[in-house]
């Protein structure tokens, strides 16, 4: 860890020049403005913690970009992990007229139809619809091939359409209510 003064006052003007472009670099990704500043807080606290050396090279801009997208893609599939939507994704606030139970019924209905994906096919879909990530990035950074990723988000979308379908609920309208629009 440095201890200098010098290291210090690098790091220090190194924050204040990147980190409002890292932060909404990591909402564009997260769409979540408490997650998106905490993921870039974290790289900027392991960059001074583990990777000192790093603060003064030119590849220092190249490891703050790739840590911040890291850490978004990480947080991601924590959250897919835990198959829970809060209604700040949702955006419920925007469905006028709608009371706060039927707010909670809405988010039942969603975190049902995404308990039903399986493990990997729920991350693929988070990844692509709400970490707005391409099939290639998501195959790059799971370690699959494009056409796995590909496979797997035409299951996702399946799944939700027979659930939809089984629940008497119009498709596009369950379609609406997970991606929040």
């Amino acid at each position: 860890m440095p201890t200098n003064s010098h290291a210090y006052a690098t790091f220090e003007a190194l924050f204040r020049a990147h980190y409002n472009a890292l932060a909404n670099y990591a909402y564009s990704i997260l769409k979540n403005r408490q997650n998106a500043e905490d993921v870039v807080q974290d790289v900027f606290i392991k960059l001074w913690k583990n990777q000192p050396e790093v603060i003064n090279t030119s590849q220092v801009r190249f490891y703050l970009l790739t840590a911040t997208k890291n850490g978004c893609i990480s947080l991601l599939r924590k959250q897919a992990g835990q198959v829970t939507t809060d209604p700040d994704e949702l955006q419920l606030a925007a469905v006028p007229d709608t009371s706060q139970e039927d707010k909670d019924e809405i988010k039942k209905l969603v975190n049902k139809a995404l308990a039903l994906l399986p493990p990997q096919c729920l991350v693929i879909f988070k990844l692509s619809r709400f970490g707005g990530l391409t099939y290639q990035q998501i195959a790059s950074e799971l370690g699959l091939s494009v056409k796995t990723v590909e496979n797997q988000m035409g299951k996702a979308l399946r799944i939700l359409r027979d659930y939809a379908r089984q629940n008497n609920i119009p498709y596009i309208v369950l379609l609406y209510l997970i991606y929040g629009t």
